[in-house]
């Protein structure tokens, strides 16, 4: 199950997916977190610049930090290594040792963040804002100052070059407005964290353990504390601060076709269901391509099945986890099709294919969905713009009691089977056509969905009847 989370959101909700602060609290085991995330790609003991002594599990760019000794309580998660410059459609993919298993959107919060943005960001909660400054109190160093906007239970740490804005000696003598000034001239993101509590260094003051005593001045053991109320209201960003901007729905679910920058994920696509089903394209991803175009967009499968065949030097069928592709055997190996196989556990807000290249949106549709829900969603697609119309095609039931029922739209075909209940052969070959398409919804489930290329796409063998879409949508209203 993967979840496509917002970071815009996070800062205004708490709420990272089916992660959220109320529920990352001191007695989070590490045992919750591996059933939230599941395993950790790494994980390492270290000095967090705030807490001393930490476990941190590590997801990529997502971190979930413990105390080092048990019970291990659970002091924050962080989202680090942001982007230089992301577009508003960017996004980054979390992996668990398993795999890709969430996607968060940046909403354009990238490296280039600034102290200002980010107490806009933090003021989105409703909290007070609080300002700490660490200045490492000399300037020969190649350690950095530490500079934290925090509001409630979040914040942003900047690492700051004092000597970059006038040195330490200079910086003191700044009033609180000038020296924020100073700041965000040579400020640079560090991490953004989420679940940090009132006791916690990061929000009573405390001097991080890096800042080494010895490297201090008497006066600077304690940060200095900003006043946000003197800093000049012009410098933050409406569109960051202003909560109303924001969905009010606690889902993180919006949606967008636009790809991701090159400079997070390398041809990140984000594709609607719908989208997909409508167009047979995943993002880059569509029939019309060969073999060496989808090696250039997806990269080396993660293995292949049979043996080569004719002239070609590879075999000609190759998966990428769920996503399957089938080549023609004669050069240059177009798609004969390829198929999302395994489709009965498509599950969440998402399903991350080829590695985190392609992001399939699912909208409230997964392997558990009826044909009769993916037609309700390719009939609202069919009213906006004409595209995605499907027929169904079905099997009366067999002495063993199994039946197919097929969605297609030429090229696109949703492959359904199942078997009708035992002991209810008798009953099913004396209903009519509405009836028993009723009967086959409740029970049919997704096994793969096909794209072929653009020629007739074959329907089962055997006996099969055919049906329009509004009909099978009609009979699942009908009389018994």
């Amino acid at each position: 199950m993967a979840s496509v989370v917002s970071l815009s959101k996070l800062f205004a909700t708490g709420r990272l997916g089916f992660l959220h602060l109320g529920f990352l609290h001191p007695e989070l085991s590490l045992a919750d977190a591996a059933l939230a995330l599941g395993p950790p790609t790494s994980w390492s003991r270290r000095t967090d610049p705030l807490h001393g002594e930490v476990w941190a599990w590590h997801y990529g760019e997502l971190e979930l930090v413990f105390g080092a000794e048990s019970p291990w309580p659970f002091y924050f998660l962080a989202v680090q290594g942001l982007p230089d410059v992301v577009d508003a459609a960017g996004c980054l993919i979390v992996r668990n040792a398993l795999g890709p298993a969430m996607v968060i959107e940046l909403d354009g919060i990238d490296g280039r963040l600034r102290p200002s943005d980010a107490l806009s960001l933090v003021l989105r909660r409703g909290d007070p804002a609080r300002i700490f400054y660490w200045p490492l109190g000399r300037d020969d160093t190649l350690d950095a100052s530490l500079l934290t906007v925090a509001a409630g239970d979040v914040a942003v740490c900047f690492e700051v070059w004092d000597d970059e804005i006038g040195g330490n000696a200079s910086l003191a003598a700044l009033n609180d407005a000038e020296l924020w000034r100073r700041l965000g001239k040579a400020a640079s993101v560090q991490r953004l964290l989420f679940g940090a509590r009132a006791a916690d260094p990061v929000a009573a003051g405390v001097a991080p353990s890096h800042l080494n005593p010895s490297h201090l001045n008497p006066s600077h053991l304690n940060p200095r504390r900003l006043d946000p109320s003197l800093l000049d209201p012009s410098l933050l960003d409406p569109s960051l601060l202003d909560p109303s901007l924001l969905d009010p729905s606690p889902r993180d679910d919006a949606a967008t076709s636009a790809p991701a920058s090159a400079r997070v994920r390398p041809a990140v696509a984000r594709v609607p269901v719908a989208e997909f089903l409508a167009t047979g394209r995943l993002g880059p991803v569509h029939a019309g391509l060969d073999r060496s175009r989808i090696a250039s967009l997806l990269g080396a499968p993660d293995g292949w099945i049979g043996k080569p065949a004719g002239d070609a030097a590879l075999p000609l069928y190759w998966a990428y986890g769920k996503l399957e592709f089938s080549f023609d055997v004669r050069p240059p190996h177009a798609i004969d099709f390829f198929q999302i196989e395994f489709a009965h556990l498509l599950s969440g807000d998402c399903e991350i294919l080829a590695g985190g290249r392609i992001v399939l949106e699912l909208h409230g549709l997964d392997g558990r969905s009826r044909p009769s829900d993916v037609l309700r969603v390719m009939r609202d697609r069919v009213m906006q713009d004409g595209a995605g119309a499907f027929s169904v095609f079905y099997s009366r039931p067999t002495t063993t009691g199994s039946f197919v029922l097929n969605l297609s739209s030429g090229t696109v075909t949703l492959v359904f089977d199942s078997e009708f209940p035992e002991g209810t052969l008798p009953e099913l070959t004396t209903l009519a056509d509405p009836a028993y398409l009723r009967r086959c919804d409740a029970f049919a489930q997704l096994d793969s969905i096909y794209v072929h290329a653009a020629r007739p796409t074959q329907v089962p063998s055997g006996e099969t009847r055919k049906v329009a879409a509004v009909e099978y949508l009609a009979a699942m209203f009908g009389e018994p």
